[in-house]
């Protein structure tokens, strides 16, 4: 491999010209590389046999008992309908999302939706109808509320977000009690009514993760990301029993509280990757693709890919779904290694050799059509999802490798930028001088977004964590140049805002600071505010949104405000409820932005629900978004519907639901 060495001094708005890594150097450990399916059960229990010789690890077998066993009584429940329905809407299939999307035509999980002229809403474990008016009727109304356990159900769970293809709604959720991911469908009605459909248990470990959210759908089908834990001896166990050969879960349908086991694959793969088995926990990444129209014809049918010995987070593009592998170990090739050299390097199953472990990851590449598994070798981890990006025939990503010295840890972040066709079945190992230098640091990035042809980074800079500044570091991946900046506010995300990006943080009085930046030639800031009153609430990417009304962008953000720094932190403590709003901006020239206005929430003392399932709000209680020519907020249970006009937002209705 050649090695250029390039010397990066990073200084505020510096130009890092052609700057390829000199870190890494070729590890003479032998690999597993071939990326494949296994041949055959045979072909499985030897390779898990073969591990198992070298993995000097106690089993830790879990229960084969099925642990669901409340499903409550008979009987149907088919929703709390309100007594009068009295509306004229229609319901569209296929409306562009209301959600802030990280791709385009890849929609994913949230707390509203939109289908036709209705909004639903998932709020503590219960699904809200509402009309949202048209052109006959311009008043916004609740049409019905039902609960997602409306089928008879009686056990704990909790309901993440919804997602909804035609007329099917689809909520998914985690019940520790019953040990099982849930998939619970319901139809939206002519008239908006909503009714229960199937609910399917899937027996995994729990996906949940608000930095690594598991939905998506693309092209009319439904993928996820699921884990599972196992034991290799669990595992070999399965595959002598043939139970691996298939995936039973149960479904319950309407009109029945007890569920009909059912083989939910059409097809199940599993793969041989290049990571390490064990030690006591066998993680296996199984990733799902299933047309949600397949529920048509009597229930889901879905193919699943099984990677076996994968962990990490994931990101979906328009054609492939991406599992970057971060908390597993790179295989060693059991079978071009004698014992006495592996005894060397490991010690009770753990590679000796910290940077090799913490290091070494791999990506892989599972394609929508079936085709061939894929992965490449990586140093380094993602950030988040944003960390990833595919681009036509190429493939980009932001890793951070952690390195020692002195006793201290660094964090060295590296931009990648290689063909598509570098994926392949052999993992090839992405060469040294491949990595673009970006940033090194005492602290962790915080923060990375794609902008077309720009990436821009965030890290905490400075020798005290209680500083509050950050470095902004823009790398240009046509040049492979980077230039560096210093701000000095914590930012927590970046958005990007037509041509520019924006960068959202806080200070150290809570308080909201926005700061606009060039992604052109010449990056640059172009304008920076602070909102001292403001502080922001919502730090998933779904929890901002923009929309353009001629030249000029208008975008929301969930705040609470108030002045006073300790009731703030009160707030977030969990010991005061502040009023929550959302905030709207206007952008009328490029890269220029400031408040035209609010949609207000509840100054008065709400009725409380009486919640029974699902009552933590992990995914966000508000959300703007942007209809025709009309603003909305969902803010806890009310929604409210505005009107921009000459710069100022002005409510028109709010209905709480």
């Amino acid at each position: 491999m050649k090695i250029l060495v390039c010397t990066c001094a990073f200084l505020a708005i510096a130009l890092l010209s052609n700057c390829r890594s000199d870190t890494f150097q070729s590890k003479d450990l032998p690999t597993l590389n071939k990326i494949e399916k296994f041949r055959s059960d045979h072909e499985m229990v030897e390779h898990l046999n073969l591990s198992d010789t070298y993995l000097q690890i106690e089993y830790n077998n879990p229960s084969d008992v099925y642990y669901g066993k409340r499903y409550g009584g008979q009987g149907s429940y088919g929703g709390v309908g309100l007594e009068e329905v009295v509306v004229t809407a229609t319901k569209v299939a296929e409306e562009p999302s209301i959600t802030n999307n990280q791709e385009k035509g890849v929609d994913e999980g949230d707390i509203v939706k939109r289908l036709g002229d209705y909004l639903i809403v998932l709020r503590q474990g219960t699904l809200y109808s509402v009309f949202m008016g048209n052109d006959e009727n311009l008043e916004m109304r609740l049409i019905t509320k039902t609960p997602v356990q409306s089928n008879g159900e009686d056990h704990d769970s909790w309901y993440d977000e919804l997602l909804i293809h035609k007329d099917l709604l689809l909520v998914v959720g985690y019940s520790y009690e019953l040990d099982a991911s849930e998939m619970v469908f319901f139809r939206l009605a002519n008239d908006g009514s909503i009714i229960f459909h199937q609910r399917y248990l899937i027996k995994t470990n729990d996906y949940y993760s608000r930095k690594n959210s598991a939905t998506r759908i693309v092209d009319g089908k439904l993928l996820m990301v699921l884990p599972q834990f196992l034991s290799l001896d669990h595992l070999r166990t399965s595959i002598v029993s043939g139970e691996i050969n298939t995936l039973n879960v149960d479904l319950f349908r309407a009109n029945s509280s007890l569920p009909e086991t059912i083989e939910l694959v059409s097809n199940q793969d599993w793969i041989k990757t290049a990571q390490k088995l064990g030690p006591n926990n066998l993680a296996i990444s199984q990733v799902y693709s299933c047309p949600l129209d397949s529920i048509n014809f009597d229930h889901l049918r879905c193919n699943v890919t099984n990677l076996l010995g994968v962990h990490g987070k994931f990101y979906v593009s328009q054609n492939a779904v991406y599992v970057w592998d971060t908390d597993s170990t790179r295989s060693i090739d059991y079978e071009r290694i004698d014992p006495d050299t592996y005894a060397v390097l490991s010690k009770n199953g753990t590679l000796a050799k910290r940077e090799y472990e913490d290091n070494t990851s791999v990506i892989f590449r599972v394609p929508h059509d079936e085709s061939q598994k894929s992965a490449v070798v990586v140093q380094g981890k993602p950030i988040n999802q944003f960390s990833f990006q595919e681009r036509g025939y190429e493939f980009a990503a932001i890793t951070t490798v952690t390195r020692s010295q002195d006793n201290r840890y660094f964090y060295d972040v590296y931009g990648l930028n290689f063909p598509l066709s570098t994926f392949s079945t052999f993992s090839t190992e992405i060469e040294p001088d491949e990595y673009i230098s970006i940033d090194s640091q005492k602290y962790p990035p915080t923060a990375n977004r794609f902008l077309k042809n720009q990436v821009f980074v965030s890290t905490k800079v400075g020798t005290n964590s209680r500083e509050h500044k950050t470095g902004v570091r823009i790398w240009d991946m046509g040049s492979d140049s980077v230039k560096a900046f210093d701000t000095d506010f914590d930012i927590q995300a970046f958005h990007p805002l037509g041509e520019n990006m924006l960068a959202m943080g806080t200070d150290q009085d809570s308080s909201l600071i926005l700061e606009s930046w060039s992604a052109q030639s010449s990056p640059r800031s172009l304008q920076k505010k602070k909102f001292t009153n403001y502080a922001p609430t919502e730090s998933r990417s779904v929890g901002f949104n923009s929309t353009q009304y001629g030249d000029t962008t208008v975008f929301g953000i969930p705040i609470i405000e108030h002045e006073d720094y300790q009731v703030r932190r009160k707030h977030y403590r969990k010991k005061q409820q502040l009023p929550m709003d959302i905030a709207f901006f206007t952008s009328p020239e490029v890269g220029t932005f400031d408040i035209s206005g609010h949609l207000l929430g509840n100054r008065e003392d709400a009725e409380t629900d009486r919640c029974e399932v699902s009552c933590v709000d992990w995914y966000g209680v508000a959300r703007p978004f942007f209809i025709n020519d009309h603003i909305y907020g969902l803010i806890d249970f009310e929604i409210l519907k505005g009107k921009y006009n000459k710069d100022e937002i002005h409510t028109l209705q709010r209905l709480n639901i």
